[in-house]
């Protein structure tokens, strides 16, 4: 299973754990922006430009400024075991 895209946003807890109870502000993460919280980033952005600059979010009522800090790369999961041999006895 491949995942098409890189970033998904963080977690209320994750900004708490990374930046601590005042994230909001440190961030500039408004409170009508908690729609976002958790779920994935849906856009193809170039990594480098994304790190240095962010990216401008646009929704239908305004745009928001993404910062690199806002989200978490998704890595995809491997398996990291063999499957069992299936043995079958007759």
């Amino acid at each position: 299973m491949s995942n098409q895209y890189k970033y998904r946003f963080r977690t209320e807890e994750e900004f708490i754990k990374q930046f601590g109870q005042d994230w909001r502000p440190k961030l500039g993460f408004f409170n009508d922006m908690d729609y976002l919280l958790g779920m994935v980033l849906r856009l193809d952005v170039d990594e480098k430009d994304f790190n240095y600059f962010g990216y401008w979010l646009r929704d239908k009522y305004q745009g928001r400024l993404i910062s690199h800090s806002m989200v978490i790369e998704i890595k995809s999961i491997e398996p990291n075991y063999k499957p069992k041999k299936f043995i079958r006895e007759i």
